[in-house]
Order: structure tokens, then sequence, then C-alpha cells
């Protein structure tokens, strides 16, 4: 088992109603692993927030893995390790 901890910012705070959990999950689990796992812990509206159709992330959500946006790894199949630190926040945007 791995454990990875995760933040929470903003409207996905609101969501799962802490701004942070610790998470086990069976080796070789990827960021969609740890996705599905928190869709499973908090609700069907966390899910609906997070994922649009076919398992992709919905466009306004941004997935940081210690410190880099997963755009620029592997997307939702970037795997996990013992000790990351995930944050799950809206995308900020303004002029």
């Amino acid at each position: 088992m791995i454990q990875v901890e995760v933040s929470f910012f903003a409207n996905v705070r609101v969501l799962t109603e802490e701004p942070r959990a610790t998470i086990n999950l069976p080796e070789k689990s990827s960021i969609l692993d740890l996705m599905h796992s928190l869709k499973n812990r908090y609700s069907e509206a966390f899910g609906g927030y997070i994922f649009a159709e076919r398992g992709r992330l919905q466009q306004y959500v941004v997935v940081i893995l210690n410190g880099r946006g997963i755009a620029i790894l592997d997307g939702l199949e970037t795997p996990l390790n013992d000790g990351d630190l995930v944050s799950v926040m809206p995308a900020v945007g303004g002029g």
C-alpha cells in the first residue's frame, strides 16, 4: 500500500468538507485511481464536479502532483508513489 496526502481548495473543499485527506491506495496506483477513490469517499456531487464524460477530468479541474500539473506529466495515468502530495482545485482565471 501507498499513502498519498491530498489537499482540496475552493469549490472542491466545499464538496469534501475538509481541507485535506490521507488516502491509502494499492501499489502502482495512478491519479485516476486516486480520483475514483476520492469519488467513492465523498459523494456523487464530488464525482460529477471532477469527472466529465468518458472518465476525463472536467476542463476546470486542476490536479497538481508534488508541485507539477498532471497535464505536463502523464495526465490521469500519472503513477503515484508513497508520500506523494496531491492538490485538487478549480482552474483560476480572470482578467
